[in-house]
């Protein structure tokens, strides 16, 4: 699916993957920034101010509008 879904600023580029007998392993390009998790973890009482939930959630609508179409998901 990574493979298919062509550049997007969206996605973490795949560097570099192999399985062991157990694991799959995947080596991903360095996401600077940190998490969302993080930023909830540092801000008091865990609430997030409003100007990072507008960002967050124009990130996610641009993500899923850039992605219509090319990628389909299997259960």
């Amino acid at each position: 699916v990574l493979m298919h879904a062509g550049a997007s600023p969206n996605l973490v580029k795949l560097c570099y993957a192999f399985q062991t007998e157990h694991f799959l392993h995947l080596a991903l390009e360095p996401c600077m920034g940190g998490t969302l998790h993080r930023l909830v973890k540092t801000q008091p009482g865990g609430v997030i101010d409003e100007e990072y939930v507008r960002f967050y959630a124009a990130e996610i609508l641009l993500a899923l509008a850039r992605s219509a179409g090319r990628v389909k998901t299997r259960e």
